[in-house]
């Protein structure tokens, strides 16, 4: 009778037993249900038992290694941390460890942050890993926040306030920018220079889609070429007009290719098409092999003051302007301007008001919101990039050179 009582309160501690210590085991690891209730009467802590590992996927070059599968057979679970218990790297920020063969993020978390149990905060460090569960050999893991350059916030304890502690600064501090800028060339030209452009009038091909290696034929008004000559193909995509005149002041253009004079005319030029950024037409534009696409520009300090407006973009729709964006203001070489010349851009409206025509409102003082640095100069017009902005530019925005800057 006692013999089958016995047996009946196991039976009815089993799943409990079992159930506890399924919730103490983190995920991916077997239990030997059996030890684990001869240990719980006994007062003994769990053991892993590891031997039952999910195979590598199909086809995978490195087996996969799993989070909790690196406990040996037979060694003792640590108790978990306290709940508000937050972990304590070894290692000093910055300092990254690589995933090794039979690593998982169970036994670094052990050995790295004081305890296993912290492998879940582990794995928020490092974003890079989709899944705890499939960590490779060569994998770099973090033990901070933020890829391991500080620990901030709640992840650390608040440093102790130090009494007539002196700091000393040495060097400068701040941003420095460099003196030379590798820029993108946009297109842009002025209505002189469309008046003295050629045209690709023919060509022996046929076909209406013209590419590189193609033979054309050129006609033009004002230039005479000579062979050899290189000339750009291009095509207008809009007006560009004063924002507050009205003034027409050049146009947008896109570069479709370059082209080289093979045979001398007059009435039409013979030309070979060189390279071909984009598919180039009959009627479209050749100008002058004068844009550089990608151009040094050394920062030049201005001999004068100088202001104006940002007048369009590059991008014909584009609304909200920011970094890297390049834009033409309404002053060129005739005005001074120099290749380099850096102008602030300037805002006078409430931070909530969106409407354009209020952002130079009287009243409100005067805010610096971006700055662009000149890298082509035209005859009335400037095209410029913008290296700086806190906030969105627009077309019709107030632009400002200083003397000495």
């Amino acid at each position: 009778m006692k013999r089958f009582l016995m047996l009946a309160s196991l039976v009815f501690l089993g799943p409990t037993v079992g159930a506890g210590v399924a919730a103490a085991i983190p995920p991916g690891k077997s239990v030997d249900i059996d030890q684990q209730a001869e240990d719980a009467q006994q007062g003994s802590e769990p053991m892993i038992d590891t031997s039952q590992q999910d195979s590598a996927p199909q086809g995978s070059e490195t087996a996969p290694i799993e989070p909790q599968s690196g406990a040996k057979k037979g060694h003792r679970v640590p108790p978990p941390p306290p709940p508000n218990a937050q972990p304590t790297p070894v290692v000093p920020p910055g300092q990254d460890y690589t995933v090794k063969t039979g690593d998982t993020l169970w036994d670094i978390s052990g050995s790295y942050l004081q305890s296993p149990w912290f492998w879940p905060k582990l794995w928020s460090y490092n974003p890079q890993i989709a899944n705890p569960h499939w960590i490779y050999p060569g994998n770099d893991i973090h033990f901070y926040p933020g890829g391991g350059a500080q620990v901030t916030g709640a992840e650390a304890p608040a440093p102790e306030a130090q009494q007539d502690e002196e700091v000393t600064l040495q060097g400068k501090i701040g941003y420095t920018p460099p003196r030379v800028l590798l820029a993108p060339a946009e297109g842009f030209i002025t209505p002189r220079e469309l008046a003295e452009a050629g045209k690709v009038s023919g060509a022996i091909g046929p076909k209406n889609l013209l590419a590189a290696l193609d033979t054309v034929y050129l006609t033009f008004d004002q230039l005479q070429p000579k062979v050899g000559d290189q000339f750009v193909i291009f095509r207008t995509v809009k007006e560009v007009r004063h924002p507050v005149t009205g003034e027409l002041v050049g146009y947008l253009t896109l570069l479709r290719g370059t082209v080289k004079i093979v045979a001398s005319g007059p009435p039409m030029f013979t030309g070979e098409i060189g390279k071909s950024f984009n598919t180039i037409e009959r009627g479209d534009l050749v100008g002058p092999f004068g844009e550089r696409f990608l151009r040094n520009v050394a920062r030049k300090e201005a001999d004068r003051n100088l202001d104006g407006y940002i007048i369009a973009t590059f991008v014909p729709y584009l609304m909200n302007i920011g970094e890297d964006h390049m834009v033409f203001i309404d002053r060129g070489r005739r005005d001074g301007v120099q290749e380099g010349n850096e102008f602030n851009v300037l805002l006078k409206q409430d931070g909530l008001e969106f409407d354009w025509e209020a952002r130079w409102v009287k009243g409100y003082p005067v805010e610096t919101i971006g700055r662009v640095i000149v890298i082509d100069v035209k005859e009335t017009a400037s095209e410029a990039l913008v290296v700086n902005s806190s906030r969105e530019l627009e077309v019709g925005d107030h632009v400002e050179m200083l003397a000495g800057r």
